[in-house]
């Protein structure tokens, strides 16, 4: 494999690749000729960012000989490409380059994406240099090529974008960014990164994008489990610019970017405490710049004491990290505020201008207007949210010279007044004036009282408005009642008015010039609540953003909502250069992307029909019947993971094989590639019917098939992208689709190519997870029945227009059926009807995010998503939601609410029905909605017949509100004939006894928490009389056992539970739903990237 430089992550688009012949040195390079060293010193390092090049030369080996990481090159035939991939392959680049076949003058790239761009014309005469300035990044730097000549192309930063360098915007935290670009959430600009998050949100300056990623738990590296890290990715691709793991913002407010550079006081990755100043880091590099040792400083040891009194003590000092604020100012003014003290540095020489500190109570919202500080301050309260916000019962709102901290004046609160005391959330400043929400009345400092309105005269500090109003009241005009997890508020100024919101809801806004006008109030959405869960509210001229739900400021009123992705509670979307950007999240309420991403508000651009299916060289082999086989993900498309054939008591490993290489050389790229949420590691899921066992490579754009008795492999083919989900084994064909948007036909007996279906509405590329996708991909298991090949592509119902969704005639790929789930614009609202109505084409489709189907010939179920088939097997209309079964009903002693009667349709369904995050998905934060659903229970993975019986591990057998628990027991049941309530033991006390409805006997239960703690089983399947589970050994207590054998398959008894022989060892954590049975053999694909095949000596 080719060496690469793990200091540049670079992504290579070559359009027009002209090969040189083997052995043929390059011509020398014309005057002004952008050469590869060229190149790299434009780039910098770390070198991050996509690369275009139109034209021919042989600059795509050159770049990747020099360290790029990622390659697409773009060609007008499939012979191109598929020599381009087949050189790869061989390479073990594949993977990190790719091809695509596209025709006409388009690029099939998003807008402001090539950081260089290279255009030869001469050759590619159809490319507009308009085209090329669409796809060029801003600040990017570009060379064209016409009439042999060489001239430079540049691209300045528009005028009319921002960046949002600090959380709340600025040093005046007015939560108002100046970006005319940026609009509704349409359309994916990158989506990469883990799904775990912090609440600390995103900072975006410079062309970057910076936020704190929590990974997957590494079980290699149990010093390092899941801590996260401070990541800086290139705001227009989400390639990682770099990475530090040691040096962690440990507060949501005291983390801010400018000057080049990045402020910040860092966790103490050992022990979760703050280290005792802050710190400061180079932007464009992540190096350390320093330590800002004149600042406040905070007394914490290296070493966490052993006694718990002592670190209670420790953590009580350094509590107030969590409600420590920082800004900035645009002139490199350090403004640091910590419990009772603030202190002013200058930000580039850390030198201390002045400071400040309080007898008692706290300062709170420092506000910078021009060269005056403001801040409230008084007793430390409590916000009542979800995440942590600081608040202050107030006692003074003090306005102090940002040049040496003397006092301009002081304005005192006054708790007799009619509304009585004051605990505020926030203080914002913008056209002259302070604003800030907080809770009033005598009960505001206990935790409870009514939403009201703080605004000052920046100059004078005279109290503007200061209690409940017509944007803080209740619907019958008294003041809201707020205090609890969905009701903390903030207030905030921009157009001329000041605007307040709680999490769940933007109440209007009032113009500064009568703020106390009832007349005046603009409440066009006061009856829209909680459109997207719990959110903070940021503005821009044009939108204000709760989440990725945009509000049109002026005009007519209108909402665009959509649930693609959201982050954890209370951060929100974050405006800038252009786009939303929003951090990753593990919530469990609807269906959502899993990732960070960055969305524009670019409209979906139609589909383009052409050139949708290619015929290949191969034909189907000939048609094989194996009712024993285990064709695809889970074995069949109703995912039953469930095989008729028995298994040996005393199987062993008879074969392993583990093709190389499995990650890429550069560390950030391999990293990346291993956050891809639905590829657990570098092999599928393994699938073994008709005499074959094949696997994909699922980085490296390859299909396998392997000798099921020796492993030797028979042969392999190259596809045209990431694959997710095993192939799909039918009729004398292997079925794969591609992340690239693709399906294919291959040959079972030796792979050629038989039809490929670009399933995709178009070719587009977007960057995701350290490769290039479609923002249409497919998963790799294909849905193979009598009706035909079921296909979806795309990501979800809200994003890029939505899911296509295909049928074919699996022996020549033509379509059968089509259609879609979603529609050209997203959802819309009725102003004040608190309620959604989706304008799509197909209004009967929910909240629906593309994963693995179960597919009945009745039923098409997605997560979010229930259709119907059609007698030709198309899908239709999902039947009404079932209404609430009345008290007295056979089976249920109360009334049955909606969450109940969802649980019941799960009864009913006679399938597993998929969870939140869909049946392909990582084993972390499993829990509640995520779990997918069978017969009146929920859990992380099932195995069933059609009899009643079935296996599954963790969640709960009978009802759990919001869905179930991280458990991962593993339990036998049996389905009764109706729902009944039945006792079981309290998982938070199992002392004690809950009565709960449910649709199962439990026949046995194996917890064994002492190995498979929590979320250490990653696989589930059942042969005839035994149930095979891959797991982890994850107590980290045992470290004997964990050391002995870390990675395990065990074999359980069907009939109740015993274990059956010894544990068998494995390489590593079997992927999800890594394990395959049939014809009396086991093989488990596990995330080091190795197959291995077990069997009993008869079997072998």
């Amino acid at each position: 494999m080719n060496t690469i430089r793990a200091d540049l992550l670079l992504c290579l688009l070559v359009v027009g690749v002209t090969a040189l012949p083997a052995g043929e040195a390059p011509p020398p390079a014309a005057k002004d000729e952008p050469t590869a060293a060229v190149i790299a010193a434009e780039l910098g390092s770390p070198a991050t960012g996509l690369i275009v090049q139109i034209g021919g030369g042989d600059r795509l080996a050159e770049a990747l000989r020099s360290g790029a990481t990622l390659g697409l090159a773009v060609v007008a035939e499939d012979g191109a490409a598929g020599a381009l991939r087949t050189s790869w392959a061989a390479s073990g680049l594949l993977g990190q380059a790719e091809a695509v076949v596209v025709s006409g003058a388009g690029l099939p790239l998003r807008d402001d994406t090539a950081r260089v761009l290279i255009a030869d014309l001469d050759a590619l005469p159809a490319v507009t240099e308009a085209e090329l300035l669409r796809v060029l990044r801003p600040q990017g730097a570009g060379w064209v090529r016409q009439g042999k000549i060489w001239k430079r192309l540049s691209k300045s930063r528009p005028a009319d974008v921002d960046d949002w360098a600090q959380y709340n915007h600025d040093a005046a935290a007015s939560e108002a960014s100046k970006d005319l670009r940026v609009g509704p959430a349409r359309s994916l600009q990158w989506i990469s990164g883990p799904q775990g998050t912090t609440s600390h949100g995103l900072r975006i300056i410079d062309g970057l994008r910076l936020g704190i990623e929590l990974s997957e738990v590494d079980e290699k590296s149990p010093e390092n489990q899941g801590g996260g890290a401070l990541v800086a990715r290139d705001a227009y691709t989400g390639l990682v610019r770099w990475r530090r793991e040691d040096a962690v913002p440990g507060s949501r407010y005291a983390w801010v970017a400018g000057q080049g550079r990045v402020y910040f006081y860092p966790s103490t990755p050992q022990y979760g405490l703050p280290a005792r100043c802050m710190q400061v880091l180079d932007l464009q590099t992540g190096q350390d710049a320093g330590w800002l040792d004149q600042g406040i400083g905070i007394p914490v040891p290296d070493q966490m004491p052993k006694d718990k009194p002592a670190q209670d003590k420790l953590r009580e000092l350094s509590a107030p990290i969590q409600d420590a604020t920082v800004r900035l100012t645009d002139d490199g003014v350090l403004v640091q505020v910590m419990g009772p003290r603030v202190v002013v540095l200058d930000a580039k020489t850390g030198a201390r201008r002045w400071e400040k500190q309080l007898d008692s109570g706290v300062y709170r919202f420092p506000v910078v207007l021009g060269d005056a500080l403001y801040l409230a301050q008084g007793p430390a309260a409590g916000s009542m949210s979800y995440t942590h916000w600081p608040a202050v019962s107030l006692k003074d709102v003090v306005c102090l010279a940002l040049q040496d901290g003397s006092e301009r004046w002081r304005t005192a609160w006054d708790a007799s007044g009619p509304n009585g005391e004051v605990v505020v959330y926030n203080l914002a400043g913008g056209d002259g004036h302070l604003a800030g929400s907080g809770r009033f009345g005598p009960g505001a400092a206990a935790g409870r009282g009514r939403h009201g309105l703080l605004l000052f005269n920046a100059a004078t500090g005279k109290l503007v408005q200061g209690g409940p109003t017509t944007i803080t009241s209740g619907r019958d005009g008294a003041g809201e009642e707020i205090g609890g997890g969905h009701s903390s508020a903030r207030s905030f100024i921009f157009n001329d008015r000041v605007w307040t919101h709680t999490i769940i809801g933007l109440n209007g806004s009032l113009p500064l010039a009568a703020p106390t006008d009832p007349a005046a109030a603009d409440q066009r959405y006061r009856g829209l609540l909680r459109p997207v869960g719990c959110t903070a509210f940021r503005a821009t001229p044009n939108w204000i953003f709760g989440s990725l739900t945009a509000y049109a400021v002026s005009g007519e009123p209108k909402v665009f909502q959509t649930d693609a992705l959201r982050t954890a509670c209370d951060v929100g979307a974050f405006p800038a250069l252009g786009l939303s950007f929003i951090a990753s999240n593990h919530c469990f309420c609807t269906p959502y992307l899993p990732g960070s991403a960055a969305f524009s508000s670019r409209p979906f651009a139609g589909t383009d029909d052409a050139d949708r299916l290619s015929a290949g060289p191969g034909r189907p082999a000939p048609a094989t019947a194996d009712p024993g086989g285990w064709h695809t993900f889970l074995r069949d498309p109703r995912r039953s993971a469930w095989s008729p054939d028995p298994v040996s008591a005393t199987v062993a490993e008879i074969w392993r094989i583990k093709p190389e290489p499995a990650w890429p050389a550069a560390p950030l790229l391999a990293r990346s590639w291993q956050d891809a949420w639905y590829v657990q590691g570098p092999l599928s899921q393994p699938v073994y019917a008709e005499g074959v066992v094949v696997v994909a490579r699922c980085h490296q754009h390859q299909v396998l098939a392997s000798d099921p008795a020796t492993g030797k492999e028979r042969w392999r083919v190259e596809l045209d992208g990431r694959i997710a989900g095993a192939p799909t084994i039918h009729q004398g064909l292997v079925l794969a689709g591609t992340r690239s948007g693709t399906v294919y036909a291959l040959n079972r007996d030796d792979g050629k190519i038989v039809w490929r279906f670009r399933a995709a509405p178009r070719a587009d590329r977007i960057v995701a997870d350290g490769q290039l996708e479609s923002p249409w991909p497919c998963f790799g298991s294909v849905v193979a029945d009598p009706k035909g090949l079921l296909v979806v592509a795309g990501r979800h119902t809200d994003s890029d227009g939505g899911l296509w969704w295909w049928r074919l005639d699996p022996l020549t790929g033509k379509p059968l059926g089509q259609g879609r789930f979603g529609g050209d614009e997203l959802k819309s609202t009725t102003p004040g009807s608190g309620r959604t109505k989706a304008e799509t084409s197909d209004p009967w489709v929910p909240n629906v995010s593309n994963n693995l189907p179960v597919v009945t010939a009745e039923r098409f179920l997605l997560p979010g998503l229930w259709a119907g088939r059609d007698a030709n097997g198309d899908l239709t209309p999902p039947p009404p939601t079932p209404r609430p079964l009345k008290y007295g009903q056979p089976g249920f002693t109360q009334q049955e609410d909606p969450e109940r009667a969802g649980w019941r349709k799960r009864y009913e369904a006679g399938v597993v029905v998929p969870g939140n995050q869909g049946l392909l998905h990582r084993p972390r934060f499993m829990f509640g909605y995520k779990l997918s659903g069978f017969s009146y229970s929920s859990g992380r993975y099932y195995a069933y017949d059609d009899r009643g019986d079935y296996v599954m591990v963790g969640g709960s057998v009978g009802f759990a509100h919001r869905g179930g628990s991280e458990g991962n027991p593993v339990r036998a049941c049996r389905r009764l004939d109706q729902i009944e309530r039945q006792e079981f033991a309290d998982p938070k006390d199992p002392t004690k006894k809950q009565s709960v409805l449910a649709g199962s006997k439990i026949l046995w239960e194996r917890s064994d928490r002492d190995l498979w703690f929590k979320d250490g089983i990653r696989a589930l399947a059942v042969a005839n009389g035994t149930v095979v589970i891959g797991f982890a050994v994850t107590n980290r207590d045992l470290h004997k056992e964990k050391a002995r054998m870390p990675f395990r398959l065990r074999l359980l008894a069907q009939s109740d539970g015993q274990t059956i022989g010894e544990d068998l060892a494995l390489p590593a954590p079997p992927v999800s739903g890594g394990i395959a049975i049939a014809h009396g053999r086991i093989l488990v694909s596990c995330e080091d990237g190795s197959l291995l095949c077990f069997a009993g000596a008869e079997t072998k």
